[in-house]
């Protein structure tokens, strides 16, 4: 989800960035360790209430607030920033018949780009598919509870090593030339 900054307030401390969808549907979860762009926010947002130039009420507004105040001199009105989350969690993690690994991962930011690099510990995974469907669509109990989780399906490619990410682990999404974390 992309997201461009209308307006940047400072008040009582904190930096709040107003923003403006670019996304046509916007369905996010935020965590402790989201980004806006390359900068941390807070776990919360507001949907500020704000009018069109006919007074049409505005649902494409969304207000976050940086966990860094100095980065507020970093970003400027009118830049666009992709909503992320350092880490995603595994919710299912499987071998198919022919060998290739598939995961349902669990990211509260929305579905993750072709060729992201997750990490875990030492191992990392490249993602060669993603948009696959869960299960049948008119399964709607199953449905109900991939949107409401964030469940994404993902084809994913081992990288120097042949195993699957483990179901219960959260993989750190690698940017550049990251570090990946361990805990």
């Amino acid at each position: 989800m992309t997201f461009q900054i209308e307006q940047i307030l400072l008040i009582k401390d904190k930096v709040y960035l107003l923003t403006k969808s670019l996304d046509s549907s916007v369905t996010f979860k935020l965590s402790d360790n989201s980004f806006l762009g390359d900068f941390e926010i807070e776990k919360w947002f507001d949907i500020p209430k704000a009018t069109d130039e006919n007074g049409n009420y505005r649902t494409d507004n969304f207000a976050f607030v940086l966990k860094k105040a100095t980065d507020r001199e970093k970003i400027k009105q009118d830049d666009t920033l992709k909503l992320s989350n350092l880490y995603v969690f595994v919710a299912e993690s499987s071998y198919t018949v022919s060998g290739k690994i598939i995961s349902i991962l669990e990211c509260g930011a929305g579905m993750l780009d072709i060729n992201t690099v997750l990490g875990y510990k030492e191992k990392k995974w490249k993602i060669i598919q993603n948009d696959m469907p869960i299960g049948r669509p008119k399964d709607i109990a199953l449905q109900k509870k991939v949107k409401d989780n964030f469940w994404y399906l993902y084809d994913l490619e081992p990288i120097g090593h042949s195993e699957r990410p483990k179901v219960g682990s959260s993989l750190q999404v690698l940017r550049n030339n990251d570090i990946i974390n361990t805990f």
